[in-house]
């Protein structure tokens, strides 16, 4: 049904401000006019704004503003990338029910959204505030045939994927602060998380959370994070419409993920430096051996950090808390 449904919508939106009858779309389709009628039906409840004129047939007039799992399927242009979409106006995490899906064997690219997290969450098992609509709150399943060390690679990919996306929609130039933020005007705009399962030599499967900062108005964040987080709307003065951003999103994440399991990292690392935060600058590492100042000079093959001290010598940082 639900592709029938896809394929309705798909049909609808060609027709291009003409009517496309009941028997047409049920020839189309394969099914019976009763299905069509159905079919209409549902949409209409989904928020579709849908014409029909007797002797004339159907007229798609306008697509709801609000995120579904048709809405957000038609004209997707990826081939795996969230073809496969579970959606819920309300989860918890999105990240948790990832997790289940993989471990239920749910295909590579699937994607899970919501409007609203109630315990989203961040590296290190952090608080990600989400318990607010107007965001993209969404993780992504993948079964990438890579060793398991080189998943943080994919953090990055990630972070590039988002950073481009808004650049080609919204031609705003974004930055990405190591490891895994998107930053804007010094404030943060977008985290990303990758947690996986894997063996000694293989991942069974790897879940990346993205959460963005999208329509919300500040006043939402709490008052500590107020001065530190930016909204595009904030930025814009303007709603940005969510399903043609998760699909740019989409559609440049499949584009460079199969071009890095083709070509390897080099390229995203290229594209990752040329957008990091803050490089060249002095910054303040708190690792668990010592304290210290060193210049940001970019970051590794394995994606790990690259510093010079103040020796002058080059360090490679895999984990440390940094005073940006």
């Amino acid at each position: 049904m639900k592709k029938n449904k896809e394929r309705l919508i798909s049909l609808l939106a060609s027709s291009k401000n003409a009517y496309i009858s009941g028997e047409n779309l049920s020839e189309e389709l394969q099914v019976t006019r009763t299905s069509i009628w159905k079919y209409i039906k549902e949409l209409k409840e989904e928020g579709y704004e849908i014409e029909a004129i007797r002797k004339k047939g159907y007229m798609l007039k306008q697509i709801p503003l609000h995120l579904s799992e048709s809405v957000l399927k038609w004209d997707l242009k990826t081939a795996f990338i969230g073809q496969n979409i579970i959606y819920r106006p309300v989860l918890s995490s999105t990240q948790d029910m990832a997790h289940e899906l993989a471990r239920s064997g749910c295909e590579a690219g699937t994607l899970v959204i919501a409007d609203k997290q109630t315990s989203g969450r961040g590296r290190l098992n952090r608080e990600w505030e989400s318990n607010h609509s107007g965001g993209i709150w969404m993780s992504l399943v993948l079964r990438p045939e890579i060793a398991p060390n080189n998943a943080p690679q994919l953090t990055l990919l990630s972070a590039v994927a988002v950073s481009n996306a808004i650049e080609k929609l919204l031609a705003i130039d974004v930055q990405i602060k190591w490891p895994n933020d998107i930053f804007l005007h010094n404030k943060k705009l977008a985290g990303i998380l990758t947690e996986m399962q894997a063996e000694v030599d293989k991942i069974n499967y790897l879940v990346i959370g993205i959460g963005i900062n999208v329509n919300q108005q500040i006043e939402v964040f709490g008052e500590e994070l107020q001065s530190k987080v930016i909204s595009l709307k904030e930025l814009l003065d303007q709603e940005i419409d969510r399903k043609t951003f998760i699909h740019c999103i989409l559609e440049e994440f499949e584009l460079l993920y199969n071009d890095y399991l083709e070509n390897g990292f080099k390229p995203i690392q290229k594209s990752w430096v040329d957008k990091a935060y803050k490089i060249g600058e002095e910054i303040s590492l708190k690792t668990p051996k010592k304290n210290f100042k060193a210049i940001f000079e970019g970051i590794e093959h394995d994606g790990s950090l690259l510093v010079e001290n103040s020796n002058g010598d080059i360090e490679k940082i895999y984990s440390a808390e940094i005073d940006w």
